[in-house]
């Protein structure tokens, strides 16, 4: 017994500067822990070059700034205390654009118990033109999950204010839960408002088409966004001025459950300009006003792309500022080529004749005196049909223009007509999959 081992002292300088103390006493095994590191050399030389290549975010990081840790822990009956503490004054991750400065920790280790709330600021965070300034969050690490939250022990919160893209966004009540084993499960809950946010801001910032601006702003009210068994809710309103109109999108939920990621939203929209959405998309010069909705709308993520599972969607043109729906040439010309027809298919007369004619539309826009349809699926078939004749949208006094008082056209004007069917038969159903090949 005199030659057993009662004390042990470990030294390393490299990259973590530590010191260890382990005292072995016949019932009870204490672990005194003592550390600090240059983050320089743990990110820098090791954490960048050892992720890189599975994660692309550490690829050429760099950090200044130091680590601090200090404990005790006690064996057989797996105790622990301790505090860690990190001062860092620059994060660069290039592949990202995106830099953090003056982040300071302090959180406080405790097993089996939880341990006390310590806290995260953030003096400021750079991405793209975003700068993110003064962030605090208290955090907590217990033996499921690492803990943020806006409130600290005494519940009171703290909300986050940032500016950005032209608007602000306002984070309250905010909770999160980052588990660390596999029988918890990632939670959030929070109130989040925002805006008004410029539209082509957010475009550039996000990659999302950055090239072709959308003139407009985006705003919303969440009062309840919720993330619980793998399903994200979002509670609330988005609103956003698009195209010289409005566009409505009310309660989201996201669903991670599946194999394939699901998404259930309601959409609508009203009084977009046609002239706008012509120049947009360069489909050409179209008059007039398009509303409709998207509701009920479930879509799924698959490998091979994303599918409607369900949707009931509707679509209607009006007149603008008392004038006609109008379309002129190039637009007449992409349009019917969106509904189908192949040019470079066609003989060569009759592709100069539909040049003649979009060439004549440039100087008389073709008129639409009505124009919409629905369409309702439920993933295997596919109902479409087309709304009673409208009477209001009609400069002529009959029922609806040149149809007469039929009501299977998805379009009718003196110009083109493009009918639901051509033999009239209202609605119209047919199975899904063909529906996705004829559109």
């Amino acid at each position: 017994k005199s030659e057993l081992i009662h004390n042990v002292d470990i030294s390393v300088d490299k990259p973590i500067l530590l010191n260890a103390h382990i005292a072995i006493q016949p019932d009870k095994t204490t672990i005194d822990l003592k550390g600090e590191a240059q983050l320089s050399e743990l990110i820098d030389s090791r954490l960048a070059v050892w992720l890189s290549s599975a994660f692309p975010l550490f690829r050429n990081a760099t950090a200044i700034g130091k680590l601090k840790f200090s404990g005790r822990a006690a064996l057989p009956d797996l105790s622990a205390k301790g505090l860690a503490k990190i001062d860092l004054k620059s994060l660069a991750l290039p592949s990202r654009t995106t830099t953090v400065s003056n982040l300071k920790l302090k959180l406080p280790l405790q097993l089996p118990n939880n341990g006390d709330w310590g806290l995260l600021r953030v003096g400021r965070l750079d991405f793209q033109t975003v700068a993110l300034k003064d962030l605090l969050f208290h955090l907590r690490l217990t033996t499921d999950a690492l803990e943020a939250s806006t409130m600290n022990s005494a519940n009171i919160d703290t909300p986050i204010r940032q500016f950005a893209w032209g608007g602000s966004v306002d984070i309250a009540h905010l909770y999160a839960a980052l588990p660390l084993n596999t029988k918890t499960e990632t939670v959030f809950r929070a109130v989040v408002n925002g805006g008004p946010f410029s539209i082509a801001a957010l475009q550039k910032d996000l990659c999302i088409a950055p090239k072709q601006p959308l003139k407009g702003e985006l705003s919303f009210t969440y009062p309840k966004v919720n993330l619980e068994n793998s399903i994200i809710t979002l509670t609330g309103d988005a609103n956003a001025t698009l195209f010289n109109g409005n566009v409505h999108l009310s309660d989201i939920q996201l669903a991670f459950k599946q194999r394939d990621p699901q998404i259930m939203f309601d959409l609508d929209w009203d009084d977009l300009d046609f002239y706008a959405i012509g120049e947009w998309t360069q489909i050409g010069d179209m008059r007039g006003s398009l509303n409709g909705s998207l509701k009920s709308a479930k879509f799924i993520w698959t490998p091979i792309g994303v599918y409607p599972l369900q949707y009931n969607f509707t679509l209607r043109g009006s007149q603008r500022g008392g004038s006609d729906m109008r379309f002129y040439g190039r637009a007449v010309n992409n349009i019917l080529e969106l509904m189908g027809i192949n040019r470079e298919e066609m003989p060569w007369y009759a592709n100069l004749a539909i040049s003649l004619s979009t060439t004549w539309r440039n100087l008389s826009p073709a008129k639409a005196y009505y124009l919409g349809f629905k369409a309702k699926s439920d993933r295997d078939w596919t109902e479409l049909s087309t709304f009673d004749p409208d009477t209001a949208n009609n400069t002529t006094g009959s029922a609806v223009g040149p149809c007469g008082n039929k009501n299977h056209y998805m379009l009718c004007g003196s110009g083109f007509t493009i009918p639901l069917n051509t033999h009239g038969v209202y609605p119209v159903i047919m199975r899904t999959d063909a529906f996705h090949d004829w559109l």
